[in-house]
């Protein structure tokens, strides 16, 4: 498996965070890890649907040892969004 391209730096929580939401958003959508970032959004990728985006919050979820809330759910529109989100939810202030 090849490592996730990621503007944030692999030592840091964000940049392994970066890294563990790719690889499950490439798992879950069938994508190869090199071709996603944190840029990518659904509709960058076909595979990426109503349906994917359902089992990818389910997969993060399961991964994180998390639970979403509906407004996490509605504000993650992208994996920059998903990454903020997680970020909150497992390092909160």
């Amino acid at each position: 498996m090849t490592e996730p391209s990621s503007d944030a730096t692999a030592g840091s929580t964000g940049g392994i965070v970066a890294e563990r939401v790719i690889a499950t958003v490439a798992d879950v959508v069938g994508e190869d890890i090199g071709a996603l970032s944190p840029s990518t959004i659904p509709a960058d990728l076909e595979a990426w649907d109503s349906l994917a985006h359902l089992n990818v919050i389910m997969a993060l979820e399961d991964e994180f040892g998390v639970t979403f809330t509906s407004e996490d759910i509605e504000s993650m529109a992208g994996i920059q969004a998903i990454i903020e989100v997680l970020t909150r939810r497992t390092n909160p202030s």
